[in-house]
């Protein structure tokens, strides 16, 4: 649990720009989710900088039956919240060793496919609420605030980022109010899914509400 929460609080750190240049993390595309037919909660988690059904036909050469579950629109950052999405998920790894590509595949994890719709919806969500500087692709003054008052992956009540009382909680609703009428513009991801007979059943939108991801 340690190095998760270590991971993740690296991970949201990390510029997204070196030397001026962006990082790959700063790429735009899509982050997509993937069953198959050996596992019936196991799905693999990934980014693409094309449409993830391009993704699948590739996974089907080491996966028989690999189906596309659900993936965001193509939104900014996407490596980014893969990263977070694996940091986030980190326990629940599955690290193997691929009998057809020889290749040893680490981006599947033992879930229920509501936890991986889950976590890729809050990270997405999260980068809507353009947590990076423009100039220099730093972490912003309210997210790194936020990250030394306390950050708590695992707490049973939602306490995120840092807010453990309600006199906390009401500060930080003031400062959260503050910096959304501070975004330029508002964001959105829309996150598909599909049955199990690969028809899209749902086109759930994730906003940048800043008050949402305190929750």
């Amino acid at each position: 649990m340690r190095a998760r929460r270590k991971g993740l609080l690296r991970t949201i750190r990390a510029p997204l720009m070196s030397r001026g240049k962006p990082m790959r993390s700063a790429q735009k595309g899509y982050v997509y989710i993937v069953s198959r037919d050996a596992d019936e909660n196991c799905f693999k988690i990934g980014f693409s900088k094309h449409h993830p059904m391009k993704r699948v036909s590739r996974h089907r050469r080491c996966h028989d039956g690999a189906k596309l579950i659900a993936f965001t629109s193509a939104i900014q950052h996407a490596p980014r919240v893969e990263q977070l999405v694996h940091w986030d998920l980190s326990t629940n790894r599955r690290w193997e060793k691929c009998s057809r590509c020889k290749c040893e595949h680490r981006e599947w994890f033992d879930v229920s496919k509501d936890m991986a719709i889950e976590a890729v919806s809050r990270w997405a969500g999260w980068i809507c609420s353009q947590p990076y500087e423009r100039q220099g692709g730093g972490l912003k003054a309210f997210w790194s605030s936020h990250l030394r008052s306390g950050f708590d992956p695992d707490s049973l009540s939602g306490h995120y980022w840092g807010w453990h009382t309600e006199s906390d909680w009401a500060e930080t609703l003031v400062e959260a109010k503050a910096y959304r009428m501070s975004l330029e513009h508002v964001e959105s991801v829309k996150i598909h899914r599909y049955d199990e007979t690969g028809g899209e059943i749902e086109n759930a939108v994730v906003t940048d509400s800043i008050l949402a991801l305190f929750n």
